[in-house]
């Protein structure tokens, strides 16, 4: 799931992960101060950064770092410049790109094509909509733009 908090505040944090995520989940995180109250509410284990990049038995934050990693080559290399409105879009961009990056070209391909000509939402496979689709998105409908 990929969404945009505007603070790494503990309270935003929290009001996020309360509306979002199991309460039998696991939560793996950083030692950034933010993610403090989750051990009240889940099975929470922290990487310590400053220690080494891998937990007691080899948990670790590798696919977030690559996610971010992903958005920086995006800002720096593609689009240079996002606005605040559009942020979104591209996070999810970025996220469809990390879960099919060891999918072959023909997969990824018929993925897309499935999403764009679906005719159905589904919130476990939303479907792509070009930008003219954004009349759906201020009607409270998914919106998941693809820049290709």
């Amino acid at each position: 799931m990929t969404t945009i908090i505007d603070e790494e505040r503990a309270e935003d944090i929290m009001e996020f992960v309360m509306d979002n995520i199991l309460k039998d989940t696991e939560v793996l995180t950083d030692e950034h101060g933010g993610y403090s109250d989750l051990s009240a509410y889940f099975k929470h284990t922290r990487v310590n950064h400053s220690i080494r990049f891998m937990g007691e038995n080899g948990e670790n934050t590798n696919i977030v770092e690559s996610y971010f990693s992903r958005f920086r080559r995006l800002l720096r290399g593609q689009v240079h410049q996002i606005g605040a409105e559009f942020l979104y879009l591209y996070a999810h961009e970025i996220a469809y790109r990390e879960d099919t990056r060891r999918w072959d070209n023909r997969r990824i391909t018929r993925d897309m094509l499935s999403r764009m000509l679906s005719l159905e939402d589904n919130d476990k496979k939303p479907r792509f909509r070009g930008y003219w689709g954004q009349a759906s998105r201020s009607n409270g409908g998914s919106f998941l733009g693809l820049v290709v």
